[in-house]
């Protein structure tokens, strides 16, 4: 079978969002039946829209059919410029068959084309597959976040692209980075975002 990758930039307004959606629903709809909220798992047209339109989605066809995509977003902050990998579906027929793989490695050569110094993920600490997934190919856990609009906690991933001096400053504090924001995580925040504490504040913890 021959595959086309192709990727669209984030000023493409030619992404074909229609079939993007089909196999997001596709492939995020087993972590629904795990009883795990992943937002992007019931998106709309609109939502999708909004959450790639200043990113860069990657997909893999076989000249008829979408088999799956992945986005990076390029952001900047404190003169560090890094990638936030998101959504990265593959049709659930085409699963165990590299496809993954594939839009994976394209992300990093875009990545190390863009001299971005890392690039971010979020999951679900309860999504194994997807953690064990991250956990093969590089990423490392940095902390534990609680999100409003899931219901789990979340590791954040961080994979390194550019080896300077400030990013192995950051794989050194990588232990206690996530030991603190574990502590704090827990003790303010329960799995669905909320303040522990809310009442006695009178307001979000984080407000």
């Amino acid at each position: 079978m021959s595959l086309l990758v192709k990727i669209f930039p984030p000023s493409d307004e030619s992404k074909p969002y229609a079939r993007l959606l089909d196999v997001l629903h596709e492939a995020f709809r087993e972590r629904l039946q795990e009883n795990l909220n992943f937002g992007c798992a019931t998106f709309n047209l609109e939502d999708l829209k909004r959450n790639t339109e200043n990113a860069y989605v990657i997909t893999v066809n076989d000249g008829q059919n979408l088999l799956g995509f992945v986005s990076l977003t390029i952001r900047e902050k404190g003169g560090i410029h890094y990638g936030v990998h998101e959504f990265l579906s593959v049709s659930p027929k085409m699963k165990r068959k590299g496809i993954g793989s594939l839009l994976f490695n394209e992300v990093l050569l875009l990545a190390k084309k863009q001299n971005l110094m890392f690039i971010s993920s979020t999951t679900s600490v309860k999504a194994i597959s997807s953690v064990k997934w991250h956990l093969k190919n590089g990423f490392k856990i940095f902390r534990l976040l609680s999100y409003p609009s899931t219901n789990y906690y979340s590791f954040f991933f961080i994979k390194v692209i550019n080896y300077n001096l400030f990013a192995m400053l950051i794989l050194s504090l990588r232990i206690p980075i996530y030991v603190t924001t574990y502590l704090l995580c827990k003790s303010l925040y329960d799995e669905q975002g909320n303040c522990r504490y809310r009442r006695i504040f009178k307001s979000r913890c984080n407000d």
